[in-house]
């Protein structure tokens, strides 16, 4: 099975439950990327990976056309469906491949990415893409989960959710982030960075993790080094993930 089709089955089976998590419906985060995005009205605006479609619907009013797309089927139904419950009319959703995006160089005035880019197993080429798709001196907001720069803490948050999440690919660090952007001709800057607090049962329950990867979670997380601790706020119910806002313009 290729990592794509492990998504999508990973996905696709919880793709209702995307569509009613408030870790992605709702979140300051939404309100940061609407800033950034600028006053509008774009031509035409791409949310990639864009699950259940929250952040599609919080730019839709700066936008004539919006698209959603995602390489998981049913979760470009379930954004379809919400879409028509919103009455957002001019959202086309779209099943689609990050790695070779269907559209035509300078298509996009703004790009969007929120809570997607862990699963790419070729950041730097997805990237690429989001820069030719995007017209003179568009943007590229990227919202993500990233991993730490020190080794340890890299390798303890990838481990861990992978356990949860076998289509996760990784967690990317600032650094890589920023190379992947400049290689592909984006300007790069970080706008917010926070960490964003999980339920640790809401958040195997919503991936629905196996019974015995949960066992294995709840060992990581008894036996996390105070380090660990520390950098992810470990506590017997909850934890945090190193998120960013990160903005490029196409130079």
């Amino acid at each position: 099975m290729s990592g794509y089709q492990q998504a999508q089955k990973q996905f696709g089976r919880a793709a209702d439950a995307y569509t009613r998590s408030a870790v992605f419906a709702e979140g300051e985060d939404l309100e940061w990327l609407v800033e950034q995005a600028g006053a509008g009205p774009h031509p035409r605006v791409l949310d990639l990976g864009t699950g259940a479609g929250h952040a599609a619907f919080a730019l839709a009013q700066r936008t004539r056309q919006i698209v959603g797309l995602d390489v998981t089927p049913q979760m470009v139904a379930a954004a379809h469906r919400n879409a028509g419950e919103r009455s957002i009319a001019h959202f086309l959703p779209t099943v689609g491949n990050a790695e070779r995006l269907p559209f035509p160089d300078e298509s996009f005035s703004l790009v969007v990415c929120r809570y997607t880019a862990h699963h790419f197993h070729d950041p730097a080429r997805v990237v690429r893409e989001v820069a030719r798709v995007l017209s003179a001196d568009g943007r590229f907001l990227v919202v993500d989960n990233t991993s730490p720069e020190d080794p340890a803490a890299d390798r303890w948050i990838n481990t861990v959710e992978v356990l949860r999440d076998p289509s996760h690919v990784r967690e990317w660090s600032q650094g890589e982030w920023r190379d992947f952007f400049t290689r592909a001709g984006l300007s790069f800057a970080v706008t917010h960075t926070w960490l964003k607090l999980l339920e640790f049962d809401d958040w195997v329950t919503r991936q629905q993790t196996p019974p015995e990867s949960v066992a294995e979670l709840r060992r990581l997380f008894a036996a996390a080094p105070p380090a660990i601790r520390e950098t992810f706020a470990v506590e017997p119910t909850r934890f945090g993930l190193l998120t960013r806002l990160m903005v490029g313009r196409k130079c």
